[in-house]
């Protein structure tokens, strides 16, 4: 009868397990100095060697014929223990035993009898966190004080789902997954054994990556791969088998997000769709896509070829980050779908409408604070109000001195830099000053007022009045005197002027329009940086219509 690959290689011994060396280590040490617990807890993912050890570690215990603390594989107890038919080593799967009753009727009823044979009764309970509440209740006092003959050896998938009161009370193993070498190196040892000839392309580098980790996984689909090409392993049928999405395809989706192309991004769904594609195992590709390319944008090695190196450039680590995220938040989502194909088309279509390289904006922006702030430019102050005198307009500005040359520097630009200096020293000042009312008089005399006399008493202190007369005068070149008053009542505060405004927008590449709105945060966290070069208080994307 043909046995697979997973069973035939599982390992007898502890020098044949793959990739779980702290584990195996410690086992065996414990074996030599007879130092023994009562109770076992291995946990980690599927198909990493939990049961196979759990196995191993009871031969090791019962075995007749033991040699250098080494099972010999032989006796009438290890091959029982192998087959899983030994009456002292009890297998039992807790998913098909979770109710109370069955636990007392397996264990807690059997647990002071004698072993038929050997030395040591030994319970090996596979995924024991599906026991219920009340079965692990009763299994607790057992646990914790099991007769002297007795050893319980647990293994789950999921340790957050066992009581910490089973857990304190056992010897806790974690199992990993096992890396790609260590499987590939793996496989072609199955390969020489079975006579089988080594592929000289990336085979068994496809079947590693599928396995994710899992040796069991990599062991049953190369026996498929070996099934499927007739005995002869080479990519192209690889691919066929694990049913692999064209790269051609994968960058189709890549690119029609990165330049929302709802068009291509269609045609590349009509092509998967013929083709006859799983629509999780296109997100899964497109997914890791993203990933490397994030890796690949910072700076790091990363897998994934040609067209990881083709997309990367141009575009933040950071929105490639946040496309590999939502596409696995959509993957999550796939699974409940009666229709995966249409299903994923439409979520990825959103996440295309939605998407936005907010790095790259920033950098953008930033670029543009630059470009302002060395050229002639006459604007709105980032915060407050102001009023210039007809007649002081009229007249030329004068000079002041900035780098090596002079450019013209007009009253509203003095302020809007000012209130710049005075933003991070002193933020209630800051405040204050943006709520007032300014009006620019001539020879230089500017009157500041406000309905408030509390804000007026605090600009109107020697340390503020005169701080504020100093700036300014650094500032603009030449002295500046500042009156403060305060007008109830007064036509100049009809309107709210506690509002951040921004005259002008900054257009983006894709035609998109940010301005202010008052109130609120930033909707992302990133655009905080957008916040502080236009001294706004919220950002929204409008379109061009509603501006105008």
């Amino acid at each position: 009868m043909y046995e697979n690959f997973a069973t035939k290689y599982r390992p007898q011994i502890f020098d044949e397990v793959v990739g779980q060396e702290v584990a195996v280590k410690t086992l065996f040490n414990s074996l030599k100095s007879g130092k023994l617990g009562h109770a076992y807890l291995f946990f980690g993912p599927r198909g990493c060697g939990k049961t196979t050890v759990a196995r191993i570690f009871a031969k090791s215990l019962n075995c007749h014929s033991l040699k250098n603390h080494i099972p010999c594989g032989k006796c009438s107890s290890c091959l029982e223990i192998a087959r899983g038919k030994s009456l002292d080593v009890l297998e039992i799967d807790a998913a098909s035993n979770t109710q109370v009753a069955k636990v007392r009727e397996t264990i807690i009823e059997s647990v002071d009898m004698s072993p038929a044979r050997d030395r040591y009764k030994i319970y090996i309970l596979d995924e024991v966190h599906m026991l219920s509440t009340s079965a692990f209740n009763a299994l607790l006092k057992t646990i914790e004080e099991p007769p002297p003959h007795v050893i319980f050896i647990m293994a789950t998938t999921d340790e957050s789902k066992v009581p910490v009161t089973i857990i304190s009370r056992c010897q806790s193993f974690r199992f990993k997954l096992i890396s790609r070498e260590l499987i590939i190196e793996k496989l072609k040892s199955v390969l020489k054994k079975e006579k089988i000839k080594f592929p000289k392309d990336n085979s068994l580098a496809l079947i590693s990556e599928a396995s994710g980790g899992a040796m069991r996984d990599a062991l049953t689909l190369l026996d498929r791969c070996v099934a499927y090409s007739g005995g002869e392993i080479n990519a192209e049928a690889v691919k066929d088998m694990l049913g692999v999405v064209e790269e051609g395809l994968i960058e189709n989706l890549a690119l029609a997000l990165l330049e929302k192309d709802a068009q291509r991004l269609h045609l590349a769904f009509t092509a998967i769709s013929e083709q006859g594609y799983d629509a999780f195992s296109v997100l899964r590709d497109l997914r890791n896509v993203f990933a490397h390319a994030f890796l690949a944008a910072q700076g790091f090695s990363a897998p994934g070829g040609a067209l990881v190196k083709k997309l990367f450039r141009g575009y933040s680590p950071g929105h490639f980050a946040k496309l590999s995220r939502n596409i696995a938040i959509i993957m999550g989502e796939l699974r409940f779908s009666d229709s995966p194909i249409l299903a994923a088309e439409m979520a990825l279509f959103t996440l295309a409408e939605k998407s936005v390289d907010v790095g790259a904006l920033v950098d953008k922006l930033s670029e543009l604070e630059s470009r302002i702030s060395s050229a002639k430019v006459q604007t709105l102050p980032p915060d407050g109000h102001f009023e210039e005198d007809k007649k002081k307009t009229d007249e030329p500005r004068k000079r002041v001195s900035r780098g090596e040359g002079t450019l013209p520097i007009g009253n509203s630009e003095i302020w809007k830099k000012f209130l710049s200096s005075v933003y991070n020293q002193k933020p209630l000042l800051y405040n204050i000053l943006t709520s007032m009312h300014l009006v620019f008089g001539e020879d230089d005399k500017w009157v500041l007022s406000s309905q408030n006399q509390y804000e007026v008493d605090m600009v109107l202190e020697p340390r503020n009045k005169d701080d504020i007369e100093i700036k300014l005068q650094k500032i603009a070149g030449r002295p500046i005197k500042v009156e403060v008053k305060c007008e109830k009542g007064s036509d100049a505060f009809a309107e709210d002027n506690s509002a951040a405004r921004v005259e002008e927008a900054v257009e983006n590449d894709a035609g998109d329009i940010w301005q202010d709105i008052s109130g609120g945060e930033p909707f992302d966290a990133e655009l905080k940086r957008v916040r502080e070069i236009f001294r706004v208080k919220r950002i929204e994307k409008v379109s061009k219509n509603e501006k105008h």
